[in-house]
């Protein structure tokens, strides 16, 4: 029996998957559980096992090709029951991406809220909803132009009121052709680019797809360099949390002298693991737990928001931004505030090595409630990130430079780093976050090298 092997849904945001490499050739059998091919995605690489025993009896996907969740890679002859009917590899073929305020049972665990939330950390989250649901009051869905009925979930249809978008016109990609929050937002993007278009070639500029034409109309030459998986990820996540969450900064100058008192005391005392390998904690791997213990006294910077309120969770999973040659990926230390500092290192170091050699697994980038980006070791003397949804916040370090201080009445050498946190107001406001910022900022200057952190 033939039956499809699909691009699986790997993770909540996941909408395409880059095919890396065949493991089974066409014509090549296979038992159930043996890889059949790598894929690409999301800032990971994985392997697709084989739901079924069988034989690879068409490749329709060639290594290197990007396709859809969901969409057919190879058809196989299948010698057992598949997992699910019609498919013999790929887990369950195309799953939707969970709505605001649905669980996803499957796939990397995602943090929990404070008060017993389980509701999954990757989307925004908002009330519980779900398929057939009858909406309240009995009122039906807003009929389309034919009379027929148009399924859309609560949060795009308050995204449609609020911009008079006729969900009609929208392509759903949810459930059955549900139309979800993140289709009216693709559907405003497209009308906002056609928009400008118009605009732009009305008043004789350049069109919204055209090179820009110097003086002689001439356009300058360029080459077009396409998007790595992890760099298109990287762009849509960055232009959807720029859009949608309104980023404020705030910054202050941390004396670095205790911080690097303290490390270079701790620099003798290596942690040696199973396998012998020294481990020797970074000031990245420092600040990493001084936010730990800042963010279990702030709940609300350890936070995301939601349609109907502020989601505080429970899980202290701190995200520590490693950028590759493929783009900039941000593996997660679960549970950072329970952990020591040696740890913190040892698994900090493991996670850049695996992000670099693009062997992160999807519990590696999964259910981070806050991050740290750190471009210190590049000279830069401050950075105002951009916030990873749906976290609340995000902090940016600089470099610690010698520079002048004011101590007592005595201007004297000192050591200086800039910290500066990227907040969503939604969650945050000014002083909130100044709190908290200012105890990352007691918590490093008060460090003392004999009774650690």
């Amino acid at each position: 029996m033939l039956q499809d092997i699909v691009m699986p849904k790997l993770g909540l945001t996941m909408s395409e998957g880059t095919l890396a490499r065949w493991i089974v050739s066409k014509g090549e059998p296979y038992r159930k559980g043996d890889p059949l091919f790598e894929a690409v995605t999301d800032k990971i690489t994985f392997a697709v096992e084989a739901q079924t025993d069988g034989r690879i009896a068409e490749i329709l996907v060639n290594e290197g090709e990007t396709v859809p969740v969901g969409a057919v890679v190879a058809r196989a002859e299948v010698t057992a029951e598949a997992g699910a009917p019609g498919q013999a590899g790929g887990g369950e073929g195309p799953r939707q991406e969970p709505e605001h305020g649905q669980e996803e049972n499957q796939g990397p665990a995602q943090p929990q809220g404070a008060a017993g939330s389980d509701r999954a950390s990757a989307s925004a989250i908002g009330g519980p909803r779900g398929e057939g649901v009858t909406p309240p009051c009995g009122r039906p869905e807003a009929p389309g132009a034919a009379g027929d009925v148009v399924r859309a979930s609560p949060a795009a249809k308050k995204l449609a009121r609020e911009h008079n978008v006729d969900l009609a016109k929208v392509p759903g990609t949810g459930p059955g052709g549900r139309v979800v929050e993140g289709d009216v937002r693709a559907f405003l993007d497209r009308m906002l680019g056609a928009a400008a278009d118009i605009i732009a070639r009305a008043t004789g500029e350049r069109g919204a797809g055209e090179p820009h034409a110097g003086p002689l109309g001439t356009a300058p030459s360029g080459t077009s360099v396409p998007y790595t998986a992890i760099g298109r990820t990287s762009a849509e996540r960055t232009s959807m949390s720029f859009r949608t969450a309104p980023h404020f900064y705030i910054s202050m100058d941390v004396d670095a002298t205790a911080l690097l008192a303290f490390r270079e005391r701790i620099l003798g005392d290596v942690s040696c693991g199973e396998t012998g390998e020294t481990v020797r904690p970074s000031i990245n791997d420092i600040l990493v737990k001084a936010v730990a213990r800042a963010l279990a006294e702030h709940r609300h910077a350890n936070a995301s928001a939601a349609d109907d309120g502020v989601v505080i969770y429970q899980e202290i999973n701190i995200g520590v931004a490693v950028a590759t040659e493929q783009g900039l990926v941000v593996p997660v230390v679960h549970d950072a505030d329970s952990k020591t500092l040696f740890e913190i290192a040892r698994e900090t170091k493991e996670l850049a090595g695996r992000a670099r050699e693009g062997r992160l697994e999807p519990e590696n980038v999964a259910g981070g409630t806050f991050t740290i980006s750190n471009l210190g070791m590049f000279g830069v003397d401050e950075l105002c990130a951009i916030i990873n949804p749906p976290q609340a916040a995000i902090l940016g370090v600089g470099a610690v430079r010698e520079r002048p201080v004011v101590k007592g009445s005595t201007v004297v050498p000192g050591m200086v780093m800039r910290l500066t946190l990227s907040a969503d107001h939604r969650v945050l406001d000014g002083a909130s976050a100044a709190k908290f910022l200012g105890r990352v900022k007691e918590i490093i200057e008060s460090l003392d090298p004999d009774t650690g952190i």
